[in-house]
């Protein structure tokens, strides 16, 4: 009889105790459970967020050596707000390091064609003969660079943004 006394004083704890110890492991792992899932979230959101300014980056600093040339070769001048290099070369850093060395490319394809610009504008001044044909190689090379870090770009889109957005 002792034993079926034991058995019974055990089924009672389990049904007695049972849902109090599972309401406590749950009120215990429930928000530490949720917050894992809410951070993977914002991480995946804020890493979405830095691409697209990385994107953006990209255009503005197209923009930036465009007004750049205009005005150190060119005869107008317009304000020259800072490049977004520095944009480009923080976000990659940090949240995309397989584009660093595309982004490395553009830039060393752009200070050609600043250097480029700089001596057109040497030419001009000493009143030599001021001719925009050369540019047009380092300017080639520059877009050969941009284009393909936008492509570079746009796979890496396609492969993990787009897809889980448009699923």
């Amino acid at each position: 009889m002792t034993g079926s006394t034991n058995l019974e004083f055990w089924q009672l704890m389990t049904v007695a105790l049972g849902p109090a110890l599972l309401t406590s492991v749950v009120a215990i792992y429930a928000p530490i459970a949720v917050e894992f899932f809410k951070s993977r979230s914002s991480k995946t959101e804020i890493r979405e967020q830095k691409f697209q300014e990385l994107v953006t980056a990209v255009f503005e600093f197209d923009d930036w050596l465009s007004t750049f040339i205009t005005n150190t070769a060119g005869s107008e001048f317009q304000i020259l707000e800072s490049s977004a290099l520095a944009k480009m070369y923080a976000i990659s850093i940090l949240y995309f390091p397989q584009f660093e060395q595309s982004i490395r490319s553009l830039e060393d394809s752009s200070l050609t064609a600043r250097r480029t610009a700089a001596r057109l504008q040497y030419d001009r001044i000493e009143g030599k003969n001021h001719s925009w044909d050369t540019l047009s190689e380092p300017l080639e090379a520059y877009n050969k660079h941009k284009h393909q870090l936008l492509l570079e770009l746009s796979q890496f889109a396609r492969k993990t943004i787009a897809v889980k957005h448009f699923k």
